[in-house]
């Protein structure tokens, strides 16, 4: 049966679910220069805003095969489900983001608020050594707050030039999700790298033109790092290291995957003394957030949270990275082979996802015949 075009669709659909209906709207509105993304577009919000939503493996489904750009706000709201922010339901979402915007509020109020000043209490002041001194936890949040300031500097300054955004409202929104996660989380706290998988979230929620979204792209992109990061803390947590979720048991799968999949490059590299952690104890930690452009990480990441399995696509795209590079790298001395894996140069992004396919294909036909 196909699908019903947007204009026959729109008011049946739109109003049991009213977060749907600016999409709708907007989708109905486009011209159709490409009925093709056109009614791939159309596809996802009437399985949406079917009753009880959409299944999540479809979802999963069409993400890994790149999110439609041509309706803005797409892609933000997929994420918002891949990350396990939203449920597949949008009859659940407005219960869902007032409680977690009210609870955003108040986590700002708590940590965030300006100091009170201590004045009349004499027991306590700037040089006091008790544990529990209220000075005392101010320096410290002085100190954290100007650590993480200095890393998101540093995050990416040229998207808010590109997007035109407020250099300084955005980078006081990425100071506080990360002042606050780290307070609400102090068994990890703030570990430098977490700006970095922090801003293609806020990023895209930010530039989201959708009402009801974009002015609480804070609050909600909070909750999608906080997720990121339940999944990814293990890499960040130095006590992890050699156990199962680790950073250092990570790159001994990736290592171990070159490996497998193409040994005399492997070889090459071990000659070369090039350890897998020389480049991939960044890609890993940072999910390759600095090593492609932002309209090619949203793309990748889009596949990457699809993953049901995450993060198993991710590290095939890594070895299809060292695949990719393979004549350039069998060709390189130490100092040329780290430097061309610190900075991949990668313009053909679906080529290199493609081969990442072949490859995990490859494994798990090899596994089914085994």
């Amino acid at each position: 049966m196909p699908f019903p075009t947007a204009k026959a669709s729109f008011p049946s659909i739109m109003d049991p679910n009213p977060h749907l209906r600016w999409y709708f709207q907007q989708l109905s509105a486009l011209p159709a220069y490409s009925p093709k993304t056109h009614d791939k577009a159309l596809r996802y919000l009437t399985a949406l805003a079917a009753p009880g939503g959409a299944n999540k493996r479809l979802i999963q489904t069409w993400a890994f095969s790149g999110l439609s750009t041509v309706l803005p706000g797409l892609r933000a709201l997929i994420w918002k489900v891949l990350l396990g922010y939203l449920t597949c339901d949008p009859r659940d979402w407005s219960l869902i983001l007032d409680s977690k915007r009210r609870l955003y509020a108040d986590l700002k109020a708590v940590h965030v608020a300006e100091w009170p000043l201590l004045i009349g209490d004499l027991s306590d002041h700037p040089l006091s050594l008790e544990p529990h001194s209220r000075w005392k936890s101010y320096a410290s949040d002085l100190r954290l707050r100007r650590e993480i300031l200095n890393d998101v500097r540093r995050t990416r300054p040229e998207v808010l030039r590109e997007m035109r955004l407020n250099q300084c409202q955005s980078s006081e929104s990425l100071v506080r999700i990360l002042f606050i996660y780290a307070r609400r989380h102090p068994e990890l706290g703030y570990v430098q790298g977490m700006n970095d998988l922090l801003a293609p979230v806020f990023y895209l929620f930010e530039g989201d033109a959708s009402p009801g979204f974009r002015e609480e792209a804070e609050a909600d992109a909070y909750f999608c790092f906080e997720g990121l990061m339940e999944e990814m803390k293990g890499m960040f947590n130095r006590s992890m290291d050699g156990k199962p979720g680790g950073i250092r048991t990570q790159l001994d799968h990736l290592n171990a995957l070159l490996e497998s999949h193409d040994s005399q490059l492997w070889n090459h590299l071990e000659r070369l003394s090039v350890k897998v952690q020389h480049y991939g104890l960044r890609w890993i930690m940072l999910l390759l957030t600095q090593d492609f452009e932002l309209p090619q990480l949203y793309r990748l990441w889009d596949s990457i949270l699809a993953d049901p399995m995450r993060f198993r696509y991710f590290y095939y795209v890594c070895l299809a990275l060292l695949v990719w590079m393979r004549e350039k790298l069998l060709g390189c001395d130490f100092a040329q082979a780290v430097a061309l894996l610190q900075k991949p140069k990668i313009e053909d992004l679906q080529g290199l996802l493609k081969l990442a396919n072949r490859l995990i294909m490859s494994d798990s036909s090899q596994k089914g015949t085994s």
